[in-house]
């Protein structure tokens, strides 16, 4: 929800705005501390993924004895071992910053 009223009438009006005040570069402002800031939850989520699959996969290859591939619910679950493992390594994290 947008509680202020905007000053440009359309994204490309505001895009063109800032382009004039900044030029190009001013498109990415802020670019770099927010990739820093989403870098350590997207790294730790991925290998999180990524290990859980791998998890899963010698799982069911020792069930079924053949090649296994992951069904969408186990890679549904991967995502969710994922999610769970990046907010148990991330939210103490946030709490102390949250209270200084």
């Amino acid at each position: 929800m947008q509680l202020k009223s905007s000053t440009h009438a359309h994204v490309f009006a505001a895009a063109t705005a800032i382009i004039a005040r900044d030029g190009v570069g001013g498109l990415y402002r802020g670019f770099l501390p927010n990739a820093a800031k989403n870098l350590p939850n997207s790294s730790i989520r991925l290998s999180t993924f990524d290990a859980a699959k791998k998890l899963l996969r010698v799982a069911r290859e020792e069930l079924m004895q053949e090649t296994a591939l992951l069904t969408p619910v186990a890679a549904g679950k991967a995502g969710k071992a994922a999610k769970a493992g990046k907010a148990a390594k991330v939210a103490p994290k946030a709490v102390a910053k949250a209270k200084k």
